[in-house]
């Protein structure tokens, strides 16, 4: 009943991944069950590290803000 899922994989939200699957590292995957749609792509893990940054930025600034 092992699942791996590669490092850097974006599982879109939805999927469904079945029993003994295994995932490749930077892998977009999707469906039910899920499947591997398309490897990312440089400018996709640049992207997607950048948002990650900028969410990581809003907490922060989430935090600093005065509670009633």
């Amino acid at each position: 009943m092992v699942v791996t899922i590669g490092a850097g994989s974006i599982v879109a939200a939805g999927t469904l991944i079945t029993e003994r699957t295994a995932i490749p590292a930077g892998s977009l995957v999707m469906g039910s069950p899920g499947k591997v749609k398309r490897m990312l792509t440089g400018i996709d893990q640049a992207s997607i590290d950048a948002y990650a940054k900028r969410y990581v930025s809003y907490k922060n600034i989430y935090r600093e803000e005065p509670t009633a």
